[in-house]
C-alpha cells in the first residue's frame, strides 16, 4: 500500500480515533486488493479471513433465508 492509501484509511471513521501504534499494527499485514466484478469474498455463516474495507466500487451483501 502507498502512503496515500494509508492516509486515506487513517481518515476513515473506523480508524481515526485509534492510537497510532494500534493503527500501525493493524496496517502491518494490510494489503490493497482489487477484485473483478462478482467475486465472492465470503459466504453467509463463514468467518472472514480479513477485514475488508471498500475504498472504491460497490459491495453487495445478502443473506439466504430458510425459504431460499
Amino acid at each position: 500500500m502507498t502512503i496515500d492509501d494509508l492516509d486515506f484509511l487513517r481518515a476513515l471513521l473506523i480508524f481515526e480515533k485509534l492510537p497510532d501504534a494500534t493503527f500501525e499494527g493493524l496496517m502491518e499485514g494490510a494489503s490493497l486488493q482489487r477484485y473483478p466484478p462478482h467475486t465472492l469474498l465470503f459466504s453467509q455463516g463463514a468467518v472472514p479471513d480479513f477485514l475488508y474495507v471498500v475504498i472504491e466500487g460497490l459491495l453487495e451483501l445478502f443473506t439466504v433465508t430458510p425459504d431460499g
